[in-house]
């Protein structure tokens, strides 16, 4: 369980904060380097890796823990729609 301790929140807060811009600095590089070289589909998928990062970064720095209700309803054969009720950032990073 997670200290409540306002010392300890503000340290974690502190340590994800410098590893989340520090990933983002680095990965912004790479992007825009191999941006220009790749097709489009190959692209996107070098660009949106980092949210792998932000959703492991938020479970190691912050003790987030993601839980997806009603998953095994969502139909196998057909495409379907996701819409975010916005009750946090995550969502963005998530859905991503």
């Amino acid at each position: 369980m997670l200290s409540h301790n306002p010392l300890i929140a503000g340290a974690r807060a502190l340590l994800y904060y410098t590893g989340f811009y520090l990933a983002t600095v680095l990965y912004s590089v790479v992007c825009l380097t191999l941006g220009a070289a790749l097709p489009l589909k190959p692209r996107f998928k070098v660009v949106t890796q980092i949210n792998f990062f932000y959703v492991f970064w938020l479970r190691v720095g912050c003790g987030v823990k993601l839980r997806i209700k009603g998953a095994e309803n969502l139909p196998k054969d057909q495409a379907y729609v996701v819409v975010a009720n916005h009750q946090s950032e995550l969502e963005t990073i998530f859905l991503q």
